[in-house]
């Protein structure tokens, strides 16, 4: 079990863990709890047969299935609906699991990461969580500092941030050590997220080259009475750009990402970025020419 508050980087520490082990060549599934339905939880957790349900034409397999002996992480487990927290125990308690609309079990063999922002102690006194699962996820539990209360991670943080960047998209971008310092001063209130998507949005605005003081402006943090800061995290600096196909080029690869990390399962990527599921396909015929 990992915790924390929102944006401290629990699904990056869970992909150490996986890729720090001896799973490591075997898949990663992130699952977003919050994102699942009630109505299709298990079926996306452990598949369906054909006939389960209206609709279902096609058998499916689960992300317990696809994982094999990788390792399965439940984002937002608080989320995750009462019915289908049984049948997470019973995974938990001997690997076993049936498909929506089957009667034959099936065995997974994946590990099980969890990840929470909430005090599930306390959703257990409303009712809201099952305790005995509480008490199978929290056999070994990390929580995550929010990243304020480590800034001495937040250079180390933006170096790979940009590193990755980089190295998606082709450009050759360094930190200015000014940067750097500016950055592990500034009051993190959005966490790691923020941080990343500040460090992304310099590396879109900036050509090839150091990255200075010049191209960001970081607001001063306001208390949460006042509001969110409308202040830009990213000055556009001198050099022209093309925002509009900066923009779509960057949502493409995120599509591309999605779409290769769910090994092509269309909705739980559409899930994944925050597309409604119609959306998604319109933008996929936009990008790669896909009729469904």
């Amino acid at each position: 079990m990992i915790t924390g508050e929102t944006g401290t980087g629990k699904e990056e520490f869970a992909k150490l863990i996986h890729f720090s082990s001896t799973r490591a060549e075997n898949p990663f599934f992130p699952v977003n709890c919050a994102g699942i339905s009630e109505q299709l939880a298990e079926s996306e957790l452990f598949g369906h047969v054909v006939g389960a349900f209206t609709g279902a034409t096609k058998p499916r397999k689960g992300f317990f299935e696809l994982a094999g002996a990788g390792s399965v992480f439940l984002d937002e487990i608080g989320e995750l609906p009462l019915s289908t927290q049984a049948k997470l125990l019973r995974v938990l308690q001997d690997g076993s699991f049936m498909p929506v609309g089957s009667e034959v079990p099936r065995k997974s063999e994946a590990r099980v990461i969890a990840a929470t922002n909430r005090n599930l102690e306390d959703m257990v006194a409303e009712g809201k969580f099952r305790e005995d699962l509480l008490y199978r996820l929290n056999t070994a539990e990390i929580h995550l500092p929010p990243l304020r209360d480590r800034k001495e991670d937040v250079p180390l943080l933006a170096q790979q941030f940009l590193a990755d960047f980089c190295r998606v998209h082709g450009k050759s971008l360094a930190f200015d050590p000014k940067v750097l310092a500016l950055l592990q001063e500034y009051e993190w209130a959005g966490n790691v997220r923020l941080l990343k998507h500040v460090v992304q949005r310099v590396a879109i605005a900036c050509p090839d080259g150091t990255i200075t003081t010049s191209a960001l402006t970081l607001a001063k943090p306001k208390s949460r009475k006042a509001g969110p800061s409308t202040t830009p995290l990213v000055s556009i600096g001198d050099t022209p750009l093309n925002l509009p196909q900066i923009i779509e080029d960057w949502e493409k690869d995120m599509m591309e990402q999605a779409i290769h990390r769910f090994q092509d399962n269309r909705s739980a990527a559409a899930r994944h970025l925050g597309f409604e599921a119609a959306t998604f396909r319109k933008k996929c015929r936009k990008y790669f020419g896909r009729k469904t």
